[in-house]
């Protein structure tokens, strides 16, 4: 995992949570904290334009992004790239 801020490889886990529950982590270099990221970018984007394109409510926007992360790993896992 590398910062977000100033993609230095080092960083610091903090035993301190989120009041979600979410990893905080430390930047050594740029000393800006930022939580663990629990969904690729890529995935998320995706699913952006299902909610505003199709009216779609947010349980059914997060069932698509946990479907489209399951897939993903079983098809990678699999060999199988699309």
């Amino acid at each position: 995992m590398s910062c977000p801020y100033c993609r230095s490889e080092s960083i610091t886990k903090r035993l301190r949570r989120t009041s979600l529950g979410y990893r905080n982590y430390f930047c050594n270099s740029c000393r800006h904290q930022f939580n663990d990221p629990q969904f690729p970018t890529d995935t998320v984007l995706s699913t952006v334009p299902l909610r505003l394109g199709y009216k779609l409510s947010f349980r059914d926007v997060g069932k698509l992004l946990w479907q489209m992360i399951v897939s993903g790993h079983a098809t990678r896992s699999c060999g199988i790239l699309y």
